[in-house]
């Protein structure tokens, strides 16, 4: 029996690199976190107040949901360091029942800082900001006021 020619090796080309090695700007990519402008921040925060959800806001300001619970967890919620690390969250991608949702909420409003809240309920801090933040539960403090 004949063999077989060699497929010839593919190439897979991506939207993260160049043909120089230099990485490429890919508003899809979740790595890191979006940088606002003092405008969008402004905006964002006017959306918030007016009481649009995650979603709304990330199609009316055309951009990623993630980024704008990111932005908000951090400006209403104080977070700090990695917010999104699966690795720390064993409950990680499991739905929230009305009684997560209502601790959460209680936590919150009772002043505990949300890195604590997410250990706790065995979340990220993006999903904990996430849950509270489409529930409008933060406030905007004054000086953050558009």
């Amino acid at each position: 029996m004949p063999k077989a020619a060699a497929t010839p090796a593919s190439r897979i080309v991506t939207r993260t690199g160049s043909s120089t090695g230099s990485r490429l700007y890919d508003a899809f990519a979740h790595e890191g976190e979006r940088t606002w402008t003092d405008a969008e921040t402004r905006e964002l925060l006017r959306r918030y107040l007016a009481e649009e959800r995650i979603a709304q806001i990330a199609i009316g300001m055309s951009v990623d949901a993630k980024d704008v619970a990111a932005r908000l967890t951090r400006l209403l919620l104080g977070a700090s360091g990695p917010i999104a690390n699966e690795h720390d969250a064993p409950r990680s991608g499991h739905g929230y029942t009305e009684d997560d949702r209502a601790r959460i909420a209680a936590a919150c409003r009772a002043g505990r800082p949300i890195k604590e809240i997410a250990a706790e309920h065995g979340r990220t801090q993006l999903a904990v900001g996430w849950q509270l933040l489409d529930g409008h539960v933060p406030t905007v403090p004054a000086h953050l006021r558009p």
